[in-house]
């Protein structure tokens, strides 16, 4: 078991450049960001045989006042989120190289956030080809719904041929399916080819859907 606790000044302010990153003061601020996670870590010493998993959850809170869609002000802002990815395949003779599912949760409040519900998830099989044991194969979907009272907000602003305060398209979904490979050539240099299929961009059904070709490249040094 693990337990963590992190606070943060929420004030933007703090990350300018003639700061260097060591503004550590709470003077002068937008309030805090308190972050809290629980979490079970299995089969990860060297000396488990057991399948490895990972499970968390957590909650966060931000004390700044956020205008909300609908008219009104909320004192604070938060969200609860779950994170969790479990082995269920392990190749024979192997440590590490096998099948992992993965997914990750998050809920906040509708009537101050964008995302009020997001979740991704998918799949990781390190050593696909016994040929390439560190090499990295990735199926993930991510999805997002938008907010229902930003929503109807924005049909307020398209029955009045407003733009309003975010457009006058109504935001239903949007959600992205994707597959990679990470290539390690070495510890210093990965190459990953990666394709996308983006529905609803946007969440806006006028877009049509998308498909997007690209690669990455790392460097460690």
């Amino acid at each position: 078991m693990l337990a963590k606790l992190a606070v943060y000044n929420a004030n933007a302010n703090v990350n300018k450049n003639s700061y260097h990153g060591f503004n550590l003061s709470f003077k002068n601020t937008d309030g805090a960001q308190i972050i809290g996670e629980l979490g079970y870590i299995l089969n990860q010493e060297p000396e488990d045989t057991g399948l490895p998993g990972t499970y968390k959850l957590g909650s966060y809170i931000t004390t700044k006042s956020t205008d909300k869609f609908l008219g009104g002000e909320a004192s604070n802002n938060y969200g609860v989120y779950l994170q969790l990815d479990q082995m269920i395949y392990r190749r024979e003779g192997t440590k590490d190289q096998g099948l992992t599912p993965f997914a990750a949760l998050l809920f906040a409040p509708k009537d101050r956030n964008e995302f009020p519900f997001f979740f991704t998830a998918g799949f990781v099989f390190k050593g696909l080809f016994p040929s390439r044991p560190e090499d990295k194969t990735n199926l993930g979907v991510a999805y997002g719904t938008y907010s229902s009272d930003r929503r109807e907000l924005q049909y307020i602003a398209k029955n009045l041929n407003m733009t309003g305060a975010f457009g006058n398209i109504p935001q239903n979904y949007e959600m992205v399916l994707e597959l990679n490979h990470w290539v390690t050539f070495s510890p210093w240099f990965k190459f990953t080819p990666d394709i996308q299929y983006i529905i609803k961009p946007s969440g806006n059904k006028d877009i049509s859907n998308a498909l997007v070709l690209g690669a990455q490249i790392g460097l460690i040094f």
